[in-house]
């Protein structure tokens, strides 16, 4: 994934775009502010692609109970694949990912 230089609006992330699936978190009011975390529009999840897509997802539960922050888990991939390859190189798979929000999308909000 190729950052973006500039703050997205909706539209630019319903482009074409890889999103990899990683552990759930918290975002506390404080993490929020901080991380200048901005609102762009909300989009309908069908659950029933979801779970086709991502079977295996990690219960948001333990990270609730246990307050582990949704910053533990944010990343700037670099285009070059270098998590992916480190995944490999050491036996895992790759990360579960989709090109384009869409293919998580209820049909009904596709724009």
């Amino acid at each position: 994934m190729t950052p973006l230089s500039y703050e997205p609006s909706l539209n630019d992330l319903l482009e074409l775009r890889r999103w990899l699936l990683d552990n759930p978190g918290t975002l506390s009011a404080r993490h929020y502010s901080a991380m200048q975390i901005k609102p762009v529009g909300r989009i309908a999840i069908d659950s029933g692609k979801l779970d086709h897509i991502f079977p295996k997802r990690m219960s948001p539960r333990s990270c609730a109970v246990s307050d582990i922050s949704l910053a533990n888990n944010l990343f700037v991939y670099n285009p070059r694949g270098v998590p992916e390859a480190y995944r490999v190189r050491h036996g895992l798979p790759p990360l579960p990912r989709i090109e384009v929000l869409g293919e998580i999308m209820n049909d009904a909000h596709l724009p």
